[in-house]
């Protein structure tokens, strides 16, 4: 599955945000405060869904903390069936808990692959909704965790889940034997949010650094990107800015992460970038 799907202004997936007064609505809500439009996938989901549906959120949030809601989902697998809709706590590479429910399934549902509503926040709600690390979520009975998802607080232009395996190094690895999983969001102001958990290793071996490097697979290239990566950041999530250089060589060229160690100083673990 193709792992890259650019999320921005063309296909109306960015982060719309209006602030100021506008005009009410008629509904007695007073006037808008923010407005967002989400664009929702799959491959946002962490780890990514490996499914086709995409989606969109569109929310308006009014003086008297009202949120109007019109969700739309393309694509459902059929025999599927959208069950609720809220928003999470969570950075791009995070599944968070759930902070505000949008759709419950029961006095609000989707019918069929749309919901349209609206849900009075508390101004507890109100301060997360203007705030980092949030994100929408439409679950499903077939994938009850979420199905497909989109950042509140960030427009994401690329998306890749890695699988590391020591046998990816080149030549595969002699002195012990690994693998981890690594997720990777790149926003649209060129932030990289990454994270690698699930590090198993037959032998005790402290990661040391951890990098992008440009080549294919069965190939060793140059390190281009130094993600300042130890032990102590697995499970952790890591973020920095990439250059315009940077960029371009995640979205053109083939593109590998390895993790070094103090058995492996030159690769303990890889895996390819999908773009």
């Amino acid at each position: 599955m193709k792992k890259l799907t650019i999320y921005g202004l063309g296909a109306a997936a960015s982060l719309l945000a209006i602030t100021g007064c506008e005009e009410d609505n008629g509904a007695g809500n007073g006037d808008v405060v923010k407005e967002w439009t989400i664009a929702l996938s799959g491959e946002l989901e962490v780890p990514s869904t490996n499914r086709t549906e995409t989606g969109t959120a569109h929310l308006v949030l009014y003086t008297n903390n009202e949120l109007e809601y019109e969700i739309r989902v393309d694509e459902l697998a059929s025999g599927d069936e959208l069950t609720m809709a809220h928003v999470h706590t969570g950075d791009p590479v995070t599944s968070g808990p759930v902070a505000i429910t949008i759709v419950d399934g029961d006095t609000r549902s989707f019918s069929g692959t749309t919901a349209v509503g609206s849900v009075a926040l508390t101004q507890e709600n109100v301060d997360l909704m203007m705030g980092d690390s949030i994100y929408f979520n439409v679950h499903s009975a077939q994938a009850p965790a979420g199905l497909i998802r989109g950042q509140i607080d960030q427009e994401i232009v690329f998306a890749d889940d890695i699988r590391l395996e020591s046998d990816n190094e080149v030549p595969p690895v002699a002195v012990n034997e690994a693998s981890a999983s690594a997720h990777i969001r790149l926003t649209a102001d060129n932030i990289l949010f990454y994270k690698v958990k699930d590090v198993e290793v037959a032998v005790p071996d402290p990661i040391t650094a951890g990098h992008i490097h440009k080549g294919a697979a069965g190939t060793n290239g140059e390190v281009e990107i130094d993600l300042a990566f130890e032990q102590d950041d697995v499970n952790t999530t890591k973020k920095l800015t990439l250059n315009a250089g940077q960029v371009d060589l995640l979205n053109n060229e083939d593109t590998y992460l390895n993790l070094h160690s103090t058995l492996a100083p030159d690769g303990l673990m890889r895996g390819q970038i999908d773009r």
